[in-house]
C-alpha cells in the first residue's frame, strides 16, 4: 500500500513537472509571436511615417541652383525651415562642414546640440537629390533647428553616379519587405567614403548660414558637452550684455578644449559632463585631441590647467602661436573669414587663427565646456605619402598666404611663421 502510494506520488509530481515545462514552453512561444507581430507592426509604421515624410520633404524642398559663390564654380541651395528661421539672435550657431557621405554625423551631433545648427554639405554625386530627401525623410526632426546647405559643382560632369545615391534609390523605389527603410538606408553610409572636397570654403557657406550672434566653427566628427549650447550662452551673454554700445564687435575668443576618447568605450553617441571626461583621461580613456598626430596642434590650450578649472568663466589666456588651432566660440561679425585658396587638408584653419592673431585678438579658454572626437587619431607617421606630399604643398601655399597677411596688416608686430623646427 506505501509502495502503491509512494509511485503515485512521484507520478502526480511528473505529470506536474511536464505541465509546468510544457506551460514555460507555450508561454515563451506566444511570448515570441507577440514580440515579431509588434516588431513588424513597429516597422510598418516607421516605414508608412518614413513615406509621409518622405513626400512633404517632395513638395516642400525644391533644388533650384540660383546662387553660386565667389568665385563662380559652385552652386549653393539653401534648406531652411519656419523653426530653424525663427532663432533667438543671442544663441549659440554651431557651424559644421561635411561631405554628403557623412550625413548620419550631422543627424547625431544635432541630437546632442539644442541650439541652431548651420551645416554645408558638399555633393559630388548625380543622385544627391534622392539621398537628402531620404536622408531628411528618416530624419525630419532635423528640421527643429538645423540649416543645410547643399554645395556643388556648377560643372555636371564633376558630379559621379555614386554608389550611394544609386542604392539609395533602388531602396526608396523598392523598398525590401520587412525592414526598416530608415535602419537600411543608414547602413548604405558604413562603406561609403568621403571624397575631398574645398574645405574652407564650405566652412564658410556654414558660417554664413548662422542668424545668431555668436559661432562655434567646429567639425561635424566632433561632440559638444552635455550642457554646452545653454552654458556658452549663458556665458557669452553676460560677457557682452553692454554689446549695443560696442562701436566695433569686441576681439574675444573663447576656446573648448578638445579630447580624444577611445573608440572601445563605444561612447560615439553621447555627451559627456567634465566629470566623466576627467575620470575617462585618468583611466587613459581620453587624451588632449591630436596629441599623437600634432602635439602642437593644441598644447597652448593647456589641458593641465583646464582640468583644474571648476567654472565655466574661470577662463584663463593663452597666447596663439603656429600651428596652435583652437576651437573657439566668438562673435560672428567680428570674425574673419577662412582663406578659400586652401582647399584641402594641411593650414586650412590655420588661415583664420592667423589672421586673428596678427589683428590683435585674444584667445581665452573656458572653464568647463568642451568638445570631443570619439576615436583616437593616428599619427602622421601612419599617413599615406600623398597625404604628406598634399600637406607640403599646403605648408608652401601658406608661406605664400604669410606675405598677405603681412601687407594687410603692415603695423603688426605679430607674424605667423612657421617656426624652423616644423620646417626641418
Amino acid at each position: 500500500m506505501i509502495r502503491k502510494l509512494f509511485c503515485w506520488r512521484k507520478l502526480w509530481k511528473h505529470k506536474i513537472t511536464i505541465a509546468t515545462i510544457t506551460s514555460i514552453v507555450t508561454l515563451a512561444y506566444l511570448t515570441l509571436i507577440s514580440n515579431q507581430v509588434q516588431k513588424k507592426q513597429n516597422i510598418h509604421k516607421r516605414n508608412a511615417q518614413f513615406k509621409r515624410n518622405h513626400k512633404s520633404v517632395e513638395e516642400h524642398i525644391e533644388f533650384k541652383d540660383n546662387n553660386v559663390d565667389s568665385r563662380g564654380q559652385h552652386y549653393i541651395h539653401t534648406i531652411y525651415s519656419k523653426s530653424a528661421l525663427n532663432v533667438d539672435v543671442k544663441d549659440v550657431t554651431l557651424s559644421v562642414h561635411l561631405g554628403i557621405n557623412e550625413l548620419p554625423l550631422l543627424s547625431r551631433l544635432a541630437a546632442t546640440w539644442s541650439c541652431p545648427i548651420s551645416s554645408a554639405v558638399f555633393v559630388d554625386e548625380a543622385g544627391y537629390q534622392t539621398i537628402l530627401k531620404t536622408f531628411l525623410g528618416c530624419h525630419v526632426s532635423l528640421f527643429k533647428h538645423v540649416t543645410i546647405r547643399m554645395v556643388r559643382p556648377v560643372l555636371k560632369s564633376d558630379l559621379k553616379l555614386g554608389v550611394l545615391s544609386q542604392e539609395t534609390k533602388k531602396l526608396v523605389d523598392s523598398p525590401p519587405y520587412g525592414e526598416d527603410i530608415c535602419k537600411r538606408f543608414d547602413h548604405l553610409f558604413e562603406s561609403s567614403e568621403t571624397n575631398s572636397y574645398p574645405v574652407n570654403l564650405i566652412r564658410n557657406i556654414a558660417m554664413d548660414g548662422a542668424r545668431t550672434r555668436f559661432v562655434l566653427n567646429s567639425d561635424v566628427t566632433f561632440l559638444p558637452s552635455k550642457g554646452a549650447c545653454n552654458e556658452l550662452k549663458e556665458f557669452l551673454n553676460t560677457q557682452f550684455s553692454d554689446f549695443e554700445t560696442f562701436d566695433t564687435p569686441p576681439k574675444r575668443a573663447f576656446v573648448l578644449p578638445v579630447y580624444e576618447i577611445d573608440a572601445k568605450l563605444g561612447l560615439d553617441s553621447t555627451s559627456l559632463t567634465k566629470q566623466q571626461l576627467l575620470s575617462l583621461w585618468s583611466r587613459q580613456k581620453a587624451r588632449p585631441y591630436l596629441e599623437s598626430a600634432c602635439q602642437d596642434c593644441h598644447k597652448n590650450t593647456d589641458h593641465s590647467r583646464w582640468q583644474e578649472q571648476k567654472a565655466q568663466n574661470a577662463v584663463y589666456l593663452v597666447q596663439w602661436s603656429h600651428p596652435y588651432e583652437p576651437y573657439f566660440v566668438a562673435m560672428r561679425e567680428a570674425l574673419p573669414r577662412f582663406d578659400e585658396r586652401f582647399e584641402s587638408r594641411g593650414h586650412d584653419r590655420l588661415s583664420q587663427t592667423c589672421e586673428m592673431f596678427m589683428s590683435d585678438w585674444e584667445f581665452y579658454v573656458l572653464g568647463t565646456s568642451f568638445l570631443v572626437h570619439p576615436g583616437f587619431v593616428q599619427s602622421h607617421s601612419n599617413l599615406e605619402i600623398d597625404s604628406l606630399h598634399q600637406m607640403s604643398q599646403a605648408a608652401d601655399q601658406y608661406n605664400d598666404f604669410i606675405k598677405l597677411m603681412n601687407k594687410k596688416y603692415p603695423t603688426s608686430n605679430r607674424t605667423c611663421e612657421i617656426p624652423l623646427k616644423f620646417t626641418l
